[in-house]
């Protein structure tokens, strides 16, 4: 029978390792666990690395998110890892442990508090019981022509509000930052790495930018690229560290509240939230950046 040992925050020389699971074979669960907190430098390589020297090929790591994202380091740096959901994963393996803990009403009382916390952070709860009776009406024959179409113009409805309302709000803050928008109008939504940026006229060497790692409009991040190839990016490594993350060639960190643009993004662009919170975040990278050189 094996021995499993689990361990939080595990320190290794590579970085913190939110938990570590090992078994009594020498293998390992190595999990990196994200809630509404951006990813480090090159932290999913760095833990990859420290797997690699000291379990070998015994190991797998985890991306641990609510909606099970990407990384949005992945693209550039292509570490093997596996993608893992609260919403999906880990609420399935709860339900399982409440049914184990039939005979344990301490434990099964603790995890059903823990699984229904988690339904609340991914609106699953009285959400989900809305979407039922919501798709149940739709499903009827009279309804099903409405429901097609709509779904069919998503992808231009989001188009329209970012090409027509969004763009001219990043013009806006522009003028307000004395900044440069340079954004134009195009289809976002199916456009792979689709994104914005404004141009910094006391900045040489890098814009701000803001990007989707995922085609759809998800996995939004902001932060800083180089202009080009051939500017000065020796003051790199302490851009990355006063924006607080990246990979081997842009500082980042995840968009806040809105990482996926679905309805709720689409209503704060229309109510000017967005805006907002967009100008807020090239404010914050200002401060982060006021003292550096080379930038």
């Amino acid at each position: 029978m094996y021995s499993y040992f689990r361990t939080r925050q595990y320190s290794t020389s590579y970085g913190r390792l939110d938990i570590l699971i090992t078994n009594s074979l020498d293998e390992a669960l190595l999990i990196e666990n994200k809630i509404y907190a951006s990813d480090q430098f090159e932290q999913l390589k760095r833990y990859h690395t420290f797997g690699v020297q000291k379990y070998k090929s015994n190991f797998k790591l985890l991306y641990l998110t609510l909606w099970g994202n990407e990384s949005p380091q992945d693209a550039l740096d292509k570490t093997e890892y596996l993608q893992v959901s609260y919403c999906e994963a880990i609420l399935q393996w709860l339900e399982r442990c409440v049914e184990i803990a039939a005979r344990s009403p301490i434990v099964r009382e603790t995890l059903i508090q823990y699984s229904n916390h988690i339904k609340n952070l991914t609106h699953q709860n009285t959400q989900s019981k809305m979407n039922k009776e919501l798709i149940d009406q739709l499903s009827s024959v009279e309804h099903l022509d409405a429901v097609f179409t709509i779904s069919e113009n998503i992808s231009h409805v989001k188009n329209n509000l970012i090409n027509n309302v969004l763009l001219k709000q990043l013009e806006e803050i522009g003028k307000e930052l004395n900044i440069v928008s340079q954004s134009e109008s195009k289809d976002y939504v199916n456009t792979s790495w689709a994104g914005f940026s404004f141009a910094v006229h006391s900045w040489k060497n890098y814009n701000i930018f803001m990007e989707f790692g995922a085609r759809g409009l998800r996995n939004l991040i902001i932060g800083l690229v180089p202009k080009n190839n051939q500017v000065d990016t020796s003051a790199f490594p302490i851009i990355k560290e006063k924006v607080g993350g990246g990979n081997a060639r842009c500082a980042y960190i995840w968009f806040p509240k809105y990482q996926d643009w679905n309805a709720d993004a689409m209503k704060a662009i229309v109510n000017g939230e967005m805006k907002n919170l967009i100008k807020n975040e090239i404010i914050k990278l200002f401060d982060a950046l006021k003292e550096v050189e080379g930038v």
